[in-house]
């Protein structure tokens, strides 16, 4: 009986979302749904894009019933010290901490658009730093980063971490780390 719906920026993704869900190709912080229409409302991997988020939490509101949730995780400005990428790609931290603000204003701006707020610290997993983790961050996307400036700066950071990878591994080190995050949940009032 789940209804689900999804909105993403690629058109590419919405074709590929459409298999399984209702997806809407959205390039604005309007939501193209109405007023009171969903129970709950999930965010992933989507605040670095949103530019406005009180307008974006307005938006989460509209549509959400009363007595409806928002849920969200992000991370504390504590997680981007503790992300051992960041020893590398230096601009890339200052853009990720700009691009999620201080929990604590989220937490505001979502209490200004009528929501009461829990937040939670959650264990996501152990995080192996690889060669595939270290390329997964090497276009910026993984660490908020996809602006063309920090280009060569990113692929330097790049280049120095798998290079200490190779020389852990030759010695038998496998680095990881553990992925936590703090869970948001607002529920409309």
């Amino acid at each position: 009986g789940l209804e689900a719906y999804g909105t993403e920026l690629s058109e590419t993704v919405v074709k590929i979302a459409s298999t399984r869900i209702k997806c809407s190709h959205v390039t604005s912080l309007e939501l193209p749904f109405l007023e009171k229409h969903f129970d709950l409302v999930v965010a992933k991997d989507v605040f670095p894009m949103i530019r406005d988020k009180n307008h974006w939490f307005f938006e989460i509101a509209r549509v959400l019933k009363t007595g409806g949730y928002f849920i969200s995780y992000l991370p504390e400005i504590m997680d981007f010290y503790e992300k051992p990428l960041y020893n590398y790609i230096a601009g890339s931290f200052n853009a990720s901490v700009q691009a999620y603000e201080d929990i604590e204003k989220v937490i505001s701006m979502l209490k200004l658009n009528g929501f009461e707020v829990e937040k939670k610290r959650l264990l996501l997993g152990t995080v192996e730093m690889n060669f595939d983790y270290a390329n997964k961050h090497r276009c910026g996307f993984f660490n908020n980063t996809n602006i063309q400036s920090l280009d060569k700066e990113r692929e330097d950071g790049i280049n120095k971490f798998i290079s200490g990878l190779q020389s852990l591994a030759e010695i038998g080190i496998r680095p990881h780390y553990e992925w936590v995050r703090t869970v948001i949940v607002g529920k409309k009032i």
